[in-house]
């Protein structure tokens, strides 16, 4: 699976992970249900005007304007949302992660004609593939990107128990570091793995971020001059403590 880094309007780096074809695939099949169901219901409507010239017209007045307008207006007025892509838990965000713009939105709109439409999704699930980012031809013009809300841990308690080393102390040294969750401690290494595999200043103001929380949350007298240090130690305390 595919993740991006984030940097948000405060430079901390986040990282998401992206939706894949297959998500965006079935929000669109929903997506399209919807809109079928909406063809039956206009269908319905103008059937029962009993005159062809009125069937035209309702339908051309009541169909039309929603199936072209359904993706543009939802994704600029529910936060880069459709209902199928609520239902499968995915949205479109900025490069900042930020909800996109009316022109953004427009410029995905108006590519969808040429990424999905005309070509059947083909073409869209072409570049999505190819793409570092999961964009299609509309995401990369707009500067946009599909993520998914509730991503999986990219790791899993597995990759904790597998820190602990031999030769480090049984004695916890942090004891109140039980009050935290098996996702509080890989949220922590996951910080700690982007710093060491890229140690810019994002990722080290994420770090002090962290272990300002975590100092809170604990009540520990004072926050510790080496983050690094601190926070490795309180992965082994967790598990000593609790494996």
């Amino acid at each position: 699976m595919k993740n991006i880094d984030i940097v948000t309007s405060h430079n901390v780096t986040i990282e998401y992970q992206l939706a894949s074809v297959m998500d965006r695939f079935l929000a669109l099949l929903i997506d399209t249900s919807i809109l079928g169901g909406w063809a039956f219901l206009v269908l319905m409507v103008a059937a029962n005007t009993g005159n062809s010239d009125d069937f035209e017209t309702i339908y051309l007045l009541l169909f039309t304007p929603v199936s072209l307008s359904y993706h543009l207006i939802s994704e600029m007025f529910f936060g880069g949302q459709s209902i199928g892509k609520r239902a499968m838990g995915i949205k479109v965000v900025r490069l900042n992660g930020q909800n996109p713009t009316m022109g953004e939105c427009l410029l995905r709109w108006i590519f969808r004609m040429v990424d999905i439409a005309a070509t059947a999704g083909a073409l869209a699930a072409l570049f999505a593939s190819a793409s570092d980012q999961g964009q299609r031809l509309g995401d990369k013009i707009a500067r946009t990107v599909v993520i998914k809300l509730n991503p999986h841990s990219r790791y899993t308690i597995n990759d904790i128990l597998s820190i602990r080393d031999a030769s480090q102390h049984t004695e916890a040294k942090y004891p109140q570091v039980t009050r935290l969750t098996d996702e509080d401690m890989l949220l922590i290494k996951n910080a700690l793995e982007r710093y060491k595999l890229n140690p810019n200043l994002h990722h080290k103001k994420l770090l002090e971020q962290l272990s300002q929380k975590v100092v809170e949350a604990l009540g520990i007298s004072e926050n510790p001059t080496d983050k690094v240090s601190f926070l490795r130690s309180l992965l082994q305390d967790y598990i000593v403590l609790t494996r």
